[in-house]
Parts: structure tokens; sequence; C-alpha cells
């Protein structure tokens, strides 16, 4: 195995596992062994101040406990109210032993911690919900707080201040999956700049607004799901989110558009990737991780190699780390033990982001202590970063833990003691470390709105809440409102005004006039996106205003919010102004993403639009891509004479070079038939191409005539493909492909979706895939192994890594019996045998597949 150095000798008991004893582990897996002679630092229990010396951090930088057990215990969310209160979601009930043992018991928290003397340490907690079954959320609101309490999401409320909830208002039930796997289900609710609360791994958002009596009513929207635990944003809405072994993505658009138009795949701008690097720098050895027996995971001194457990990508917002800190974003990494900082930088001509690495030799924040667990951090008040340390040696839930990790656990005593926590809190040395002396309580409406030109994220975002929770058509608070975007002299303050006028109902074109004009980009885009809801009223003249910002505007990010704008928008006009923002220039993926976006039905008119046009004989970088999405949107409308219509244009271009794009994003298309072979794509009747091509048979079909002919069936055409249909399952088949259906809900929708058509940034689509429904044994093998990126599926390289199934093989069996004979898929089922030579055939092998292997 790898190089060491010798310093104390671990346990002799761990040793090569071959058999299966746990949830992770592997029928036949030898998981390898640590040597002998490897010395691991042990992890005794510590004391929050003995804690406090095992932390590094770069010169200048200073780490202080907030707060500690047993005021505070098992926290996995944090985040402030608006009078500077620290809630804590506490999930007590997490893996209470190695087995899980009790893990439903009803033992969860809510906590408020405060602060009464303002020396930045916690003073006094007050349950705010409790005995709850493993809580997962918070977001305070409305004199309460929307909780996620599986198997609901909920609205809770003390009216009188007793101390009892008296309100409990149901937003969501069936939110299951938590209770069996807490990595995989809705989380971290957060108050977006929309005034809507957002979500990791959920693809929904809410709002609540109050009626005459001061009931709830809540309204839910649809919204591209993505990332898996924790999420925040920066100071313009965009969310960071993250996955396990991908530590950053960001919302360079609000996830609502990637589902605005059904016909459409591979929207562009939610949950983009932004380049953060996976590697990790630790400041201790990590062979305490879950997979340290697999090559990839440590470096050969055993230090954490990449991520593996990422998680609360959070943007700082505000200067109690330095100036140079504000914006900056940090990743947790608890199996790691430490925290990493990402600086991002926004290009203005793309509007894309870029993170990079910042640090020193070490990652930002690294503990030499194994029990350190940073699970989740926020801003404060006061601009410095908080950190939720769940503080336990056992991490890894049950459903994943190996073997390996389990005797690692049970030697070094890691299993115990449970019930603790902590909470820390860093800062720049010097820098100011109190929040801001303001009583938002206690302000008037007026004194509210002035306060979000303040230069301090949390008064902004907090006035914003309480004014839209709270306003209700004061004039003084409106004008106040309106002045803040007339005058721009805050450009964020006239942000947080124009989101608060939106809430309140009291929004109007003259003010988002002033905003569409202002002369700050950030003011620009957010004004686009809130005019959108006002382009189709009567009498709006706004269309002129936003088709400027999204044609002229020279930021990138305010054009993309103009376009996406413009695609909420009825008006015949619409098509003009995409075609000719699309004339100008095509070369932006998310600009081409965005005018798609908002085409839903009316794909093939752009398309017509841009066929007239002189300009488009020219072939520009961009344009290929737009043809090819508008094209295969046509596809999966399903209209005919629309599909006609691409295939005439196709056949008969305004330029040669339209052809091949219009017809891969038609063929695309086609309805995969049950052994995953493409279907014909039926045309109503023979193109006019081929009846006038009738008169000269013994001309050479061109290219595109070729490809028609091979992809399309029509009424009369000779030799028109049967479809086989599958045959049906017997009685045992049938048992087993609904056995597979649980495994499948349970382990593979979370990434694959329940209706396998998988998820962009987490895993492909199961659909008529030849991975799906070829070879048997190559796709036992991919579950028994895994999978390792890059790998071209569908037309799209998907750079990521699938682990193992770990399951037995019996499940095996089952899960891809159903996943063959669902979605259309119409293939053999898998029996156990198969999967049983297959077994033994991989010996003790323990790497996950490759595109080589599995296509050689």
């Amino acid at each position: 195995m790898r190089s060491h150095a010798t310093l104390l000798p671990l346990a002799s008991c761990l040793l090569a596992v071959p058999t299966l004893a746990q949830n992770g582990d592997r029928n036949g897996e030898v998981q390898g062994d640590l040597p002998a002679d490897l010395a691991i630092p042990a992890a005794p229990v510590l004391s929050a101040e003995e804690e406090l010396a095992t932390f590094e951090l770069p010169p200048g930088f200073k780490i202080e406990l907030v707060a500690e057990e047993p005021m505070v215990v098992d926290p996995v969310q944090v985040v402030f109210d608006e009078l500077g209160r620290l809630w804590v979601v506490e999930m007590r009930g997490y893996m209470p032993d190695i087995e899980g043992n009790g893990e439903k018991e009803p033992i969860g928290r809510i906590a408020v911690l405060t602060d009464e003397d303002g020396d930045g340490t916690m003073d006094r907690r007050e349950d705010f919900a409790d005995g709850l079954v493993l809580p997962r959320g918070v977001a305070p609101m409305f004199g309460g707080a929307l909780c996620i309490l599986p198997p609901e999401l909920v609205f809770l409320r003390d009216d009188d201040g007793d101390g009892v909830l008296d309100r409990r208002e149901v937003v969501m039930e069936g939110l299951t999956k938590g209770l069996e796997n807490p990595e995989h289900d809705i989380n971290g609710p957060t108050m977006g700049l929309d005034n809507w609360v957002h979500f990791a791994n959920w693809n929904r958002a809410v709002r609540r607004t109050e009626d005459e009596n001061g009931d709830g009513v809540w309204e839910v929207r649809r919204e591209r799901q993505a990332g898996q635990w924790g999420l925040a944003r920066d100071d313009v809405g965009r969310f960071a989110r993250n996955t396990n072994p991908q530590p950053l993505f960001m919302d360079i658009t609000p996830a609502r558009y990637a589902v605005r138009n059904r016909h459409q795949r591979g929207f562009e701008g939610a949950f983009a990737g932004v380049a953060a690097t996976r590697e990790v720098f630790p400041s201790r050895i990590n062979p305490g991780v879950n997979r340290g027996y697999q090559e990839v995971t440590l470096r050969d001194d055993y230090t954490l190699h990449y991520f593996t457990a990422a998680c609360s990508a959070t943007p700082l917002r505000g200067a109690g780390l330095g100036e140079d800190a504000d914006g900056d974003i940090f990743v947790c990494e608890p199996t790691g033990n430490l925290v990493k900082r990402y600086r991002i930088e926004e290009r203005p001509d793309t509007a894309k982001l870029k993170a990079s690495d910042i640090r020193g030799e070490r990652d930002f924040l690294t503990s030499t202590h194994e029990r350190f667990r940073p699970v989740a951090m926020t801003s404060g008040p006061d601009g410095t970063l908080y950190i939720a340390d769940m503080y336990r040696g056992l991490i890894q839930h049950r459903i994943f833990l190996t073997t390996f990790l389990r005797r690692q656990i049970e030697e070094r005593g890691l299993e115990g003691p449970m019930g603790l926590g902590r909470i820390w809190r860093v800062r720049r040395e010097g820098a100011p470390a109190s929040r801001p002396d303001v009583d938002l309580a206690a302000a008037s409406l007026e004194e509210l709105a002035a306060l979000l030109a303040s230069d301090n994220a949390w008064v902004r975002d907090s006035a914003q809440r309480i004014l839209v929770e709270d306003l209700d058509g004061e004039a003084g608070a409106l004008a106040a409102l309106r002045g803040l975007i007339v005058d721009g002299a805050s450009p964020l303050g006239a942000v947080h005004a124009l989101w608060t006028l939106d809430g309140v109902g009291f929004i109007d074109d003259a003010t988002l006039r002033a905003g569409l004009t202002a002369s700050d980009a950030r003011v620009r885009a957010a004004a686009a996106e809130i005019a959108e809801r006002r382009l189709d009223l009567e009498g709006s003249e706004l269309l002129g205003d936003v088709a400027q910002v999204a044609l002229e505007d020279a930021d990138a990010r305010a054009r993309l919010h103009g376009l996406l704008a413009l695609g909420a928008s009825d008006q015949e006009e619409v098509l003009e102004l995409f075609a000719l923002r699309m004339s100008a220039d095509a070369s932006s993926s998310l600009e081409r993403s965005a005018v798609v976006s908002g085409l839903q039905f009316r794909e093939a008119d752009l398309l017509l639009n841009l066929a007239r046009r002189v300009a488009w004989t020219s072939d520009l970088p961009g344009r290929k891509e737009l043809l090819r999405s508008l094209a295969s949107c046509v596809g999966r409308e399903n209209l005919q004479e629309n599909v006609g219509l691409v295939v005439d244009l196709a056949l008969e271009p305004p330029a040669e070079w339209w052809s091949k794009p219009l017809l891969d994003g038609l063929m695309e298309t086609r309805r995969k038939g049950p052994r995953g072979e493409r279907l014909p794509l039926p045309l109503r009747a023979m193109p006019a191409y081929f009846s006038a091509k009738a008169a000269d048979p013994d001309a050479a079909p061109t290219a595109a005539a070729s490809k028609v002919d091979e992809g399309c069936t029509w009424p009369g055409k000779p030799g028109a493909v049967e479809v086989e249909l599958p045959r049906d399952l017997t009685a045992a088949e049938r048992a087993q492909y609904e056995r597979g259906r649980t495994v499948y809900e349970n382990v593979c929708a979370t990434c694959h979706q329940s209706h396998g058509g998988g998820q962009d940034g987490k895993a492909p689509t199961l659909r008529g895939t030849t991975y799906a429904v070829g070879d048997q044994d190559r796709l036992v093998q991919i579950l028994m192994h895994g999978l390792e990126g890059p790998l071209e599926i569908e037309g799209r390289v998907w750079n990521m890594e699938m682990p193992r199934f770990e399951g037995s093989d019996e499940d095996l069996a089952d899960v891809l019996t159903y996943i063959r004979r669902s979605w259309g898929n119409g293939v053999e089922p898998v029996t156990l045998d198969t999967v049983g030579r297959n077994r033994a055939a991989a010996g003790d092998r323990v790497k996950p597949m490759t595109a080589a292997e599995l296509d050689g």
C-alpha cells in the first residue's frame, strides 16, 4: 500500500475484510489493510477549549467558541433571525450507535440561542420545538418558522408567547426519504431575494402570505432540483450548492427557469459548474474515511485527497474576515476535518463564474482533531463565519458504512459519546466582530426601508423580510422604497427595494423603468426579472425597456436576465427580439439556453424566423447549437406539422450547414423501442423533397436525405419498420420487478430520479441508453464496481464517479430488472445467476469501471 511514517502502531485487528458485513460492503470485496505500524493520532473527546487548540488558520484569522454542549447538541443547520438570535436544528437522533438503532426516536430539537451581552458567546437557549424525528431545516419568518420535520414541511408559531406552539400549517406532506437516508432529501430552507423559500435537494420553492384573518396562504412552485446538503446565497441572489464529491455549483440564473420549457433539455445557468477544485489539504491524516481503502481517496501520506462529504457551500456576506474575503465561498468537509475557501470571479462579458482555490499549505480552516465535524455554516450579523460542528467520531450513516470504517470506529473508540456539539466563529483579527447597533424589531416601516441601503447583509435581508411580512400600503414606506431605486446611491439597496415592492404587491411600471435604466447592472438585472410578470398586463409598456436590456446591455448578467424575462411574454414581438439577439451573437451558451427556455410551443416559429434571414446563411459561433436545441424541442413537442417543418428545412435549408444540427436535434428525440433502439420518426406525409426527386431516381441522395430516409417513416413508405413489443414478465419476474422498484426508490432515485430521466450534475438518464438496455454483463459490472468518468451517454459527457451498488446480489438483480423494464425499456430481466457469474469473474477487484473497459 502507500508509504508512511511510523509513529504509534495501529491495532493489528484492522485487517482485510472479505465478508459482507455492512451496507456499504460488497460480496467478495477485499477492502485492503492499513499498515500495522501506521500511526493514527488518537481522537479522545476534548473539551471545547482543548479542541480550540487543534485548529489551524492562516495568519491574521481567529476562531472563537460561540456555544458548546449542552447548549447545543448535534447541530446540522444554523441561521440568524432579525433579532440576531441563532436558530439551530439539532438532529440528535442521527446515528446514535454504529447500527443506527433508535435513529427515529423523537429526540430532535430546534433551539434558539441568544447572545445577551454582545460578546459573541451565546448565553441563553430556548427550545422552539422538541420531540422531533430527524429534523432537517428551519427558516425563521412571520414570528415563527418554516421547518422541515419529516415527513412534513410545516410552519410553526407560538402566537401568545406562552412557550406552546399554537399554529401548525402543513405546507407539504410525503417527505419521507430523509427518515431512511438523511443525506438525500430536502434541506437547507433559505429565503431568497425574491421572497420565496428555496431548498437544496428538492424541486419546489414555497412562499407564505397571510389573509385578513392572519392565516397562512402558501404558494408552491416548481424549480430544478439540485444540490445535496446546504443552501446559501450571495448578495445578488445566486445560490451556492454542492454534492458530496463536487464542492461547488452556482445558480447563475434562478432554478425556476430550468423547468419553464418542458421541451428543453440541458438548461444551462442553474446548478452551473464553476471549475472548483475537488482537492483538499487537511492538517492530519484521514484513514477514517468510508472508502479510505480505495487508491483515489487518500494520498500516499494518508491525508484525504478529494472531497468526499462536501456540504454547506456558504458565500460570506460581510467584512468580518476582511474586505477581501467578502463574497468568498466556504465549503465544509467533515470527513477531512476542514473548511475550504474559494474566491469567485464573475466575468461581466459572459456572466459565468469561476472559483479559485484560496489557501496556503493547508486549506482555510483545518483541525488535527478527528472529531471536528463541520457540517453547516452561515454568515453572521457581524459579517463573520459561523460553523456548526457536529462534534462526534461517527459521522458516516449506516446506509453507506463499510466494514473498513466500522472496524476503525470500534477499535479507535469513535462510536461515542454522542450528544455533543459546538458552534464556532471565524473572524479577522482587528475586524469588527459585533452586530450592527440597530433594533430591527422596533424600527418603523420607513426606517426599515432606509435600512435596505445598509452595508450589512443581515440588516438588508432582515429589513426586507419584515417589510414583506408587515407592509400593507403605508405611503411613507412605499415612497422611501421607490426613492432608493430612483436615487441609485446604493445599488444593493435598490435591488432590495425592488424585490420588497414586488413582495408586497406595490411594484409599478414607472418604478421598474427606473430600475431597468439604472446605472448599476445589478439593479437592471433585478428589475428585468421582476418586470417579466407585468409584460403582458393591459396597458403595460415595459416590453421595450426590457428588450433594451436584453439586446443592448453591456453587462452579460443583466442581458441574460432581460432575455429570461422576455420569455415570459406571449407577445409576437418576443420572437423578433429573440431572433435579433441570436442574429447579433449566439455564442453565449447561457443566452441560448435562456432564449429556448422562453419558447415553449414557439420553437418552430423561431426557426422559421431565422430561416428567413439572410444573415443566417453564415455559420457563426453558437448558431448550430441553437438550431439543434430548437429542433430537439420541436421533436419533443411532437406536433406533426412542426416536425415536418424541421424536416423540410433540413432537406432544403437556407444554407447547407443547417441540415446537420436540425436533423441531429430532431433525431435525438425519436422514441426508443424496448431494446433501446431508436424508432422511426413518424411524419404525416412524404416530405416534398422526395416527391420532387422522384422524377430523377438515379440522382445521388444528399446526406440529409439519407438521414431522413433512415430515421423517418410516413404513410406508404416502403419497408416501414415494425416495432417488436417486449414479452410479458412471468409471475416470478413480476415479483422481482416489484422488489427492484423498492430498491430503486430507496437507493437510485435520489440521483437518477423516480422517472429514470436522470438529473443534471448528478446522474444520466436510464431511459433506453445502451448501458441500461444493452449487454447484461456490462450493466451488472457497472453496479458491482461503480463507474468512473468521463463517459459519453446520449451525446453528453459525464465526468463523475458513480459509487458501486451497496446491497445483496439479489437486490442487484432485482433493481436491474426494474431498470430494464421501466420507462419504455423492454429487455430481458437480470437473473441472480448472471450476477453470481460476474461476481465470481470479478475476483478481488476494487477499482471502479471505466469507459474504456466498458466499450472495449
